[in-house]
């Protein structure tokens, strides 16, 4: 996926979203307000990659949460 690092860092698109909880924290705003919708396509225009589109980034944010969760639940 667009999203792969080639090391141990964390991808780019983690860097981006740290100032944009609405798309991280579901206790938040999150992606069904404008502040949501509004970051994602800032996310989108952000990484300017050819036919990216907003349902793929959520559906990367997605993974990635499921990811974290189970790292933490080990």
């Amino acid at each position: 996926m667009v999203f792969k690092s080639k090391d141990d860092r964390p991808p780019l698109i983690l860097d981006f979203m740290k100032g944009r909880e609405c798309l991280w924290n579901m206790k938040s705003e999150y992606t069904n307000t404008i502040a949501g919708k509004n970051a994602l396509q800032e996310v989108v225009h952000w990484l300017n990659f050819p036919k990216l589109t907003v349902e793929k980034v959520k559906l990367k944010i997605g993974t990635i949460r499921i990811s974290c969760a189970a790292e933490l639940l080990g």
